[in-house]
């Protein structure tokens, strides 16, 4: 599962969601069925809470084909909760201001995931 709330709004992975671990590190993508996704590259899945910005953790979040982007400026969090390395199950919480260079708009995104993963 990754649900988020962006800007207010309702998100879910409801299309399709993917983890995949190498190592400490995940790479946890999610898309919803009108074709926007939210992807977290994270360098820790360490229990506790990691800054979420360009260099550390990093945040894609796409939605009617604009890219919102992590940012060291304005870096957010994400606090894992739970990591079951035997059973390859990650739960985190998250909040995060995206930006796109594009427009200079933001998105606020807040939310959980609560994945099993591949290696």
């Amino acid at each position: 599962r990754l649900e988020a709330t962006v800007n207010g709004n309702s998100w879910c992975a409801d299309a399709n969601l993917t983890a995949a671990a190498n190592g400490d590190e995940i790479l946890v993508n999610g898309i919803t069925i009108t074709g926007g996704t939210l992807t977290f590259q994270l360098d820790s899945m360490a229990v506790g809470a990691h800054p979420l910005n360009e260099g550390n953790n990093s945040v894609l979040l796409t939605t009617f084909g604009l890219p919102y982007l992590s940012t060291d400026t304005d870096p957010g969090v994400i606090t894992v909760l739970a990591h079951d390395t035997a059973a390859n199950h990650l739960q985190a919480e998250f909040t995060v201001t995206l930006h796109t260079e594009l427009d200079g708009s933001t998105r606020e995104v807040s939310g959980s995931m609560d994945v099993t993963y591949v290696e």
